[in-house]
């Protein structure tokens, strides 16, 4: 019996239950790669422009891609979605940890940094166990779902309770760079991904040109950016 409920579960978002599980990896795999490819440029943008709009601006995309995926219609639209909750989650947990930097003293942010370590330990343990009694009892949806009220309740307080005073300084973004990590990491999670569906054949070629291709690249581009005057 639970097999079958499983199936049709699977089958909501993705036109087959084996094409569902087959691509059921994508889930976390794109959030991480989106959620990490995104985190230099919304660095380099929180010294431009300052902690709290950008912050605001992740937790908006992330609740967006929250929506979205509670609404997807099939696996490929769901792993979609999640891409762009990974890239309003490149802002949350980045910008919050220097948000504690600025505004915390030396001798406070250890204490600071434990608090917000006891709460991902905690919600580590108790929210995969409220995410199987969301998809046994009522839908998998309200898995995503229930990141909307709780995010926007932490907008609001960010929106109402943060102050700064951002001092604006001439930076430049990384655009090449954070491309070329995008385009490597997509690569070789394709490659790692793929290698019991397709390989040796497209596999083996994304894995390859991910080993090969990014780190000439990436000397390029360094090199290019170190004869720039400063």
């Amino acid at each position: 019996m639970a097999p079958r409920r499983r199936c049709r579960a699977a089958t909501r978002c993705s036109p087959g239950c084996c094409c569902g599980f087959s691509l059921f990896p994508w889930l976390f795999s794109v959030y991480l790669l989106a959620q990490a490819a995104s985190i230099p440029i919304y660095g380099k943008l929180a010294d431009l422009y300052g902690r709290k709009p950008v912050l605001l601006a992740g937790v908006t995309i992330f609740l967006a891609g929250s929506a979205l995926c509670g609404i997807s219609w099939n696996m490929a639209a769901l792993i979609a979605f999640r891409g762009l909750q990974g890239v309003g989650a490149g802002a949350i947990l980045p910008i919050a940890m220097t948000v504690v930097g600025d505004l915390y003293t030396v001798t406070e942010r250890a204490r600071i940094q434990g608090w917000l370590s006891a709460v991902w330990g905690v919600s580590a343990v108790i929210g995969p166990a409220i995410g199987g009694l969301f998809a046994q009892y009522l839908s998998w949806r309200w898995i995503f779902y229930v990141n909307l009220p709780i995010g926007a309740v932490a907008a609001f307080i960010v929106a109402t309770r943060l102050r700064e005073q951002v001092v604006r300084r001439p930076h430049k973004l990384d655009l090449a760079g954070s491309a070329l990590v995008f385009a490597g990491t997509s690569l070789l999670v394709f490659g790692l991904l793929e290698g019991g569906v397709r390989w040796p054949s497209a596999c083996y070629l994304a894995a390859r040109r991910s080993g090969a291709s990014p780190p000439p690249a990436c000397c390029w581009e360094r090199g290019s950016g170190c004869r720039r005057p400063r």
